[in-house]
């Protein structure tokens, strides 16, 4: 069983190592245990969370359970193609979304148990790896532990949203161009296998978002821009913190910073989604120029929340400096307003998100 826990670990961890925030886990792989918190004390806050998400060391249940879809997935989705499952344990469920590509038929699942149990699906014994299952549908797993304890998992594999590389980025494709977005705001800790942005806090405070202490700048002149966008400053460090956590970010070629104005057209149209999904009669705004609503017609939260969970109802920061003491900002709800805030605007009374987006794309 030892030999086994080894080979498992190493297929989904030295996966995630590459390319999904468990870097310090390569350290904390044995053929002794699962790794655990106390094994990773040099792990990020999000590095802990996606721990946290996929592995259930010492549970007596399913420890980890993934798909190795490595052979199908040839652009680094999920974790160089090992997509993990998230596990509740307070709820007896598994959730472990996928590409929208997959054909959830005929998957094999590889997952960890403890030694003297079993994993039965309709009575039938399932090997890691090896025993096929059809997921167009929720799956029930019945756990037996070594004493004859039962216990029913219930396995769902939803397809994630076009777009959605199921790793914490999203890419849309406009104009020829690949666009990658973060799929959490700055302040919100991905969860692998769940896929979502809700690995702290809760919807009453938008699940971690950092809104009011993060300025364009700490002065409001431009010693954080180039007169047109930001080149360094609080909001540039945001994105590069998370860009260090996700290395699905760090591994694309050019930097992330806070979105564009709504004049760029992967705001409302693009192959695979698009930032504003829906929105009625979008008008390009931008606000340096005069502010505006840019989508007028639209009612209620506009963003695509498949693509963007979680999403802050309210200002996002964006890249662009409009004056020596100004930058611009959009909401992401309707209609969309497109105005600017002093560069050192921060508090309560004016809270603004962050989102970034990778420039310098090749």
């Amino acid at each position: 069983m030892k030999k086994k826990f080894k080979i498992l670990i190493l297929i989904i961890f030295l996966s995630l190592l590459a390319n999904c925030f468990l870097n310090p886990l390569s350290q904390a792989v044995t053929s002794e245990a699962l790794p655990s918190k106390e094994d990773c004390k040099d792990c990020t806050e999000q590095q802990l969370v996606a721990l946290a998400a996929v592995i259930q060391s010492g549970a007596d249940g399913i420890q980890t359970f993934s798909f190795d879809l490595s052979s199908f997935l040839q652009s680094g989705e999920c974790a160089n193609g090992v997509c993990p499952g998230g596990i509740s344990e307070a709820t007896a469920s598994i959730t472990a979304t996928v590409p929208d590509i997959i054909i959830r038929s005929g998957l094999k699942a590889t997952f960890v148990i403890p030694e003297n149990s079993k994993l039965e699906v309709g009575g039938v014994l399932q090997v890691s790896g090896v025993t096929a299952n059809d997921f167009l549908s929720p799956v029930t797993y019945v756990y037996t532990n070594g004493q004859g304890a039962v216990k029913n998992y219930t396995v769902s594999v939803p397809l994630a949203s076009p777009g959605d590389n199921v790793n914490g980025t999203v890419v849309l494709i406009y104009s020829g161009s690949l666009v990658y977005w973060t799929k959490c705001s700055y302040g919100q800790l991905y969860r692998p296998g769940f896929n979502d942005c809700q690995g702290k806090g809760n919807s009453f405070d938008d699940y971690g978002a950092i809104t009011t202490t993060l300025p364009f700048c700490n002065t409001a002149d431009t010693s954080c821009d180039d007169e047109f966008s930001l080149t360094s400053g609080p909001l540039i460090s945001a994105c590069q913190s998370m860009e260090n956590d996700i290395p699905a970010m760090k591994a694309l070629p050019g930097f992330y910073a806070p979105i564009t104005l709504p004049t760029e057209g992967h705001y409302v149209g693009g192959a695979g989604g698009a930032l504003f999904q829906g929105c009625a009669g979008f008008t390009p705004v931008d606000p340096c120029t005069a502010s505006g609503n840019a989508c007028p017609a639209a009612s209620g939260l506009l963003i695509d929340t498949s693509l963007f969970p979680e999403t802050v109802p309210g200002d996002y920061w964006t890249q662009r400096a409009c004056t020596e003491t100004t930058a611009a900002k959009v909401s992401m709800i309707a209609p969309g307003a497109a105005n600017t805030s002093l560069k050192n605007l921060i508090g309560t009374g004016s809270p603004k998100a962050i989102r970034c987006i990778r420039r310098n794309m090749s």
